[in-house]
């Protein structure tokens, strides 16, 4: 889901090391490598020389629509193959085990 929300806002840093776990030189070169990639666009603040804005670009739109495409089929065998209560337990028991992880940060 975080995947779908950051492909419709854009922001400064801060909101995207709140939103994807990154901490400073590891989200700049992450960024950097997206950049790279054409999928986003990275630009100053207008209002705020401080900060730096990242924004999706058009390409970094079709690749998240792809990718939510994949996801959702992917959802959907899953569904089929265990019913549909079975994989919002399975999802639930990973949830647990990444808050878990993210504890341990």
């Amino acid at each position: 889901m975080q995947l779908r929300a950051s492909a419709r806002d854009s922001g400064h840093y801060g909101a995207a090391t709140a939103g994807f776990r990154f901490k400073g030189p590891a989200l700049t070169k992450n960024i950097d490598k997206l950049v790279g990639h054409g999928v986003v666009q990275r630009g100053a603040d207008a209002n705020d020389n401080g900060r730096v804005l990242v924004s999706i670009s058009d390409l970094g739109l079709e690749v998240v629509q792809r990718l939510t495409e994949r996801v959702d089929a992917h959802h959907l065998g899953v569904e089929s193959m265990l019913g549909i209560r079975k994989p919002a337990q399975l999802k639930k028991l990973l949830e647990t085990f990444l808050e878990a992880d993210a504890g341990n940060d």
